[in-house]
């Protein structure tokens, strides 16, 4: 998305002190958080725009140039006076010293060179591990980034494993066919025992991400087994990799593992063990304590267990509620399965753990990636004190979801957002909530309980009217902070 040709100069001669200053470039590193840098590897970059709040459009008109060769932005996303950008350095470029520059095509001015070296290579494991069937074609039960069983084969997303052959080119997305091989196969370590690399590959269909799969040693221990990959003499950070039978619990929306808050929604996903022999539902306003054989308890750090509400199970996912009054702590959590064996994890309970539930779609031209996503909720509008509901996406004629651009209309109306989340509604105060769009802050109506379903929470932001208008003909984001945490609920059109 970008600002379109007659609006720049709106913007320009209402308000050209916001251009005054170049963007600066304040940190680049690979994307598993290293500064290590090499040719071909996917690096994330913030840069401080020039001033708060942020022009309209501003990171999306930022481009970037590494050692003089214009460098693909594959995401891109503002919170506050901050841009990130993730871009792919280019595979051209000669190891050693350079700098990287940003230019923001709003004002055409630049930040200053900004220094970076590049090594051979950087590599850095994602944590993003799949386990396979047998036949190795297909992901099944356990949660990504964390499962395997001895004996398993994985693939491994990593970047910074070098050049490849045949060498695909800067900003395009690795094929399929002919698998694109590193010309150095990377060693993996489980547990400090040498695993069985079986393929290292750019992974197909993504640019500047390798897929390296491996089998994890037979007399590998159950537990957390550490993995660590190497790469003509540079190693990657560990990663923590759960070997065996057990039980992960995270939001069903992507949340943070074995983290959750007092009447947030939750789900358990196994791993190496079947949970229900068939799907089951609970009543989704009055979920029960049992689907069957299926329940799921929650042992606090006080010594109280209580049994958590269900409202999904299938073979390898429980989807409940973590019970009201569950103290924070370590607690332990333990599902029952169908067969009646019981399986138990630990976990540990904050005040507030926030995941917002978000509409994922596909959108030509929507990223450099067609990676599109909006809040799950909708636009309110009250007029004459008269409170009615609007879609912010919708279903186009193709098929696809795309934006609903809200109607700013009279300026007597008033606009809200409201979306959706759970693990929010023990936060310490309203004051310590920060919603956001486009990185501007704005008013926060409510966080709390929605009232309905058991343990989601609704958001209400206030749109104010003079961000609107200045946001008008574009796509924007929507965050939120809530005590410290930060999340993107997705994007909305004006």
């Amino acid at each position: 998305m970008s600002l379109s040709k007659g609006m720049i100069p709106w913007v320009l001669a209402v308000q050209p002190w916001l251009f005054a200053q170049a963007p600066d470039v304040l940190f680049v590193g690979n994307s598993p958080g290293r500064e290590r840098l090499s040719p071909g590897v996917r690096a994330d970059v913030q840069v401080k725009g020039p001033h708060d709040p942020l022009p309209a459009g501003f990171s999306e008109t930022l481009t970037v140039q590494v050692g003089g060769l214009s460098a693909p932005v594959l995401a891109r996303s503002t919170f506050a006076t901050i841009a990130y950008l993730t871009i792919q350095i280019p595979v051209e470029l000669a190891l050693g010293p350079t700098t990287i520059e940003v230019t923001s095509g709003l004002s055409g001015t630049s930040s200053r060179p900004f220094h970076i070296r590049l090594d051979p290579y950087a590599p850095g494991l994602t944590g993003n591990v799949t386990r396979l069937t047998p036949s190795g074609s297909s992901p099944v039960s356990c949660l990504p980034g964390e499962t395997a069983m001895p004996g398993d084969v994985v693939t491994a997303k990593v970047v910074g494993l070098g050049p490849t052959e045949p060498r695909v080119p800067t900003g395009t997305r690795a094929p399929d066919t002919p698998r694109a091989l590193t010309v150095v196969r990377p060693s993996i370590t489980v547990s400090g025992e040498a695993a069985e690399v079986v393929e290292s590959v750019l992974a197909p269909g993504e640019i500047g991400v390798y897929a390296v799969t491996f089998r994890v040693p037979p007399g590998t221990s159950a537990g957390n087994a550490s993995v660590q990959l190497s790469i003509g003499g540079y190693d990657s950070r560990d990663a923590n990799l759960r070997v065996g039978r057990h039980v992960t619990h995270a939001s069903p929306v992507g949340g943070r593992v074995n983290l959750a808050a007092p009447e947030s929604i939750m789900s358990a996903y196994a791993c190496g063990l079947t949970l229900a022999n068939t799907p089951a539902t609970g009543d989704v306003r009055s979920p029960p304590l049992a689907l069957g054989p299926i329940t799921v308890r929650i042992k606090d750090s006080a010594g109280t267990e209580r049994a958590a509400a269900l409202y999904y199970a299938d073979r390898f996912q429980v989807n409940y509620v973590v019970p009201s009054g569950t103290a924070t702590g370590i607690a332990t959590a333990t599902v029952t399965s169908a067969d009646g064996s019981n399986t138990t994890s630990m976990m540990e309970i904050f005040p507030v753990v926030p995941s917002l539930f978000t509409v994922c779609c596909w959108e030509d031209g929507a990223s450099p990636d067609g990676d599109f996503f909006f809040p799950a909720g909708h636009l309110v509008r009250v007029r004459d004190g008269v409170r009615t509901v609007e879609p912010v996406f919708q279903v186009n004629t193709a098929g696809k979801i795309v934006p609903a651009p809200i109607d700013i209309g009279p300026d007597t109306d008033e606009l809200f957002l409201e979306f959706f989340g759970t693990g929010l509604r023990f936060r310490s105060s309203l004051s310590n909530v920060i919603g956001a769009i486009a990185g501007t802050a704005v008013p926060v109506e409510y966080v709390g309980p929605q009232g309905e379903f058991p343990g989601l929470d609704r958001i209400t932001l206030r749109i104010p009217r003079a961000l609107a208008k200045f946001f008008a003909r574009a796509n924007v984001a929507v965050g939120l902070a809530v005590d410290g945490w930060f999340l993107r609920a997705g994007s909305v059109a004006f």
